[in-house]
């Protein structure tokens, strides 16, 4: 049996959705939701598409549109997603370094899903369980013993 799996739904398209249909469903401006949330309106309208909000504010605008639970897990996984994106577009260093924030993102993810009871079905619904912990060891382990060089270079 072939599955086929789609690619997961990217934050710029989901955030957009969100904030229309809060702006639908209250008949406003994004630029009134924006006041109304106490945010500029870029932060609606340009920086929320490149995830550089807050998971705090995506959370509000989550409320605010009634996201259901697994709407709000799809929401925040994409933010995520698009948080740890390569370093190339977001022009920070070497790939240990992005491999890091990537974990501590996985961290958080992983700690997001066992406070909100979602952890076991999670590992149910994928294969990720006992391969992700194994893999995030590991690259621990190589994290660690790749520690920057001092270097003796005249001050």
């Amino acid at each position: 049996m072939n599955v086929v799996r789609s690619s997961p739904p990217l934050f710029r398209d989901l955030i957009r959705q969100v904030v229309q249909r809060v702006c639908d469903a209250r008949a406003e401006s994004r630029e009134a939701l924006a006041a109304r949330l106490g945010v500029h309106r870029n932060a609606l309208m340009l920086a929320a598409y490149r995830a550089k909000i807050g998971l705090d504010l995506v959370e509000r605008l989550a409320q605010e549109a009634g996201l259901t639970p697994d709407e709000l897990v799809t929401l925040e996984l994409a933010w995520y997603r698009a948080r740890a994106r390569p370093s190339s577009e977001r022009g920070e260093g070497s790939v240990f370094v992005r491999l890091k924030g990537l974990l501590d993102l996985l961290a958080q993810y992983e700690r997001f899903l066992a406070e909100h009871g979602l952890a076991e079905e999670f590992r149910r619904a994928t294969d990720g369980g006992a391969f992700a912990q194994s893999l995030r060891k590991r690259l621990r382990t190589g994290l660690d013993k790749r520690r920057p060089r001092r270097t003796n270079l005249p001050t």
